[in-house]
């Protein structure tokens, strides 16, 4: 069951009260102003002083016994109350709005948009797509309510298949994109800068281009612009150098400055990568816990306290819903969106994270989530490399089984990981792809030899 689904379910009127003041709370801060209703709201059961907004929250214990009329009568009723509030001056109100776990007849809605006019507001109706999607933007908040989930990653990948089960929906052109080198597609306002920041970005990276990008990004004014400055910082990322951390924070200003930009493909990237980064942060933070726990219990002597520990559980409980819900609303957009190769992307950034996380699984002996977790990392990449295939995107399609072969290594697959490595190399070979070109050969040697990097001593590879 959905999200949206669970919520529209609610027969709790005071839960589903506590549900809408969370989040309207989250959603405009201090200008929200919760009402105590067990003391008479008055029809007010919460103002928006930014918008002149009354709140009216209507859950009923019974929903299925509620008919047109009880819910005409209930507006009607609340209505006059906010009138009266409006003419006695306690409120000064432009706009009222009723919310409920269900969705309302267009009859009933349309009667509250005019009954609500005639009272001089202007009435709207919202319900449990609205609280949803609010939930997912302030996932932290989730854990307030133990009886909702937000869906698992595995649903959402049940629901692609079905998507593209039989006819695969026809898709239409994008009008801005991240192409195949991660540029942004899009028309700038600054030609001039632009056109420098591509050109740092397309040519070899030196000491400086990561310091040149930030500058573009902080200097410039054009969201063309600093969203590519800040692509190219995310290509630029090195685990040595960087902190997961930074990368995330990186990710959140690229997500307020897709906003800006209105441009749904940067939001999908930037959301994907963000969730790609964040299960990195779960993962580390659950090994390195569970690795001290292992040698507190092996020296008899306990270096974490049980506030410490319940700490750590409570943190990567919330990093898991964050990375999850970030996914999850990549997938969406993508699938609003029509982008089909955006969604292939964005699955091989799920299928890569659940593969980091089934590795460190096995390592720590935990061999039912490991094994869950290949099975979501080989489902995910698959199914990336499918969506390739129906777009006839023969280099989206080696890339995404790069990745496979980057991940079923660890799985003891190294034969069939070596064959689909080689048909990458030679793919990227083909369409002149020295990205892709380098990442596989890399691979294949490690594949062949397998020797790799002494990293932490600063070797690199060649």
């Amino acid at each position: 069951m959905s999200l949206e689904d669970q919520i529209a379910q609610t027969t709790n009127p005071q839960e589903f009260t506590r549900l809408c003041n969370i989040l309207l709370t989250a959603e405009y801060g201090e200008a929200f102003q919760v009402i105590d209703g067990t003391r008479g709201d008055e029809g007010n059961d919460g103002y928006i002083s930014s918008e002149k907004r009354v709140i009216a929250i209507y859950c009923p214990i019974k929903p299925e016994r509620r008919t047109d009329a009880d819910y005409v009568e209930k507006i009607r009723s609340d209505l006059k109350k906010a009138d009266v509030l409006q003419k006695s001056g306690k409120y000064e109100i432009q706009k009222w709005t009723f919310i409920t776990p269900r969705k309302l007849s267009n009859t009933v809605v349309s009667f509250l948009r005019r009954t609500a006019n005639e009272f001089g507001f202007e009435g709207n109706h919202q319900e449990a797509t609205y609280l949803a999607t609010a939930l997912g933007k302030h996932t932290h908040l989730a854990q307030q309510f133990p009886d909702l989930f937000i869906p698992k990653i595995d649903q959402k990948l049940n629901e692609i298949l079905e998507l593209l089960k039989g006819h695969p929906p026809i898709q239409e052109p994008v009008k801005d994109q991240i192409d195949k080198d991660h540029l942004y597609r899009a028309e700038p306002t600054n030609k001039d800068e632009f056109d420098q920041v591509i050109s740092l970005r397309t040519n070899p990276a030196t000491e400086d281009t990561r310091t040149a990008l930030k500058i573009f990004y902080y200097k410039s004014t054009d969201p063309v612009v600093k969203l590519n400055a800040l692509l190219g910082l995310l290509d630029l990322y090195d685990p040595l150098e960087n902190t997961a951390e930074d990368m995330v924070t990186l990710c959140e200003e690229g997500l307020r400055t897709a906003q800006i930009a209105n441009s749904v493909s940067a939001r999908v990237y930037f959301n994907a990568q963000k969730g790609y980064f964040l299960s990195y942060i779960y993962s580390n933070l659950d090994m390195q816990t569970t690795f001290q726990i292992m040698a507190d219990n092996a020296i008899g002597l306990p270096t974490i306290t049980e506030a410490h520990r319940q700490a750590v559980i409570k943190k990567l409980e919330e990093l898991e819903i964050s990375y999850s819900s970030a996914f999850n609303e990549s997938i969406e957009l993508s699938k609003e969106s029509g982008d089909l190769a955006a969604l292939a992307s964005v699955l091989v950034l799920i299928g890569t994270a659940a593969g980091q996380r089934a590795l460190y699984l096995n390592t720590l002996g935990v061999g039912d989530r490991s094994a869950a977790e290949r099975q979501r990392c080989k489902r995910a990449l698959l199914t990336a490399k499918d969506i390739y295939g129906y777009l006839q995107d023969e280099l989206g399609k080696a890339n995404a089984l790069f990745n496979l072969a980057n991940q079923i290594r660890f799985f003891g697959d190294t034969k069939e990981a070596l064959a689909l490595v080689e048909d990458s190399v030679a793919v990227a070979a083909k369409h002149g792809d020295h990205r892709l070109l380098k990442k596989a050969r890399w691979l294949k040697e490690t594949l062949e030899t397998g020797k790799i990097p002494d990293y932490l001593a600063g070797q690199r590879r060649e």
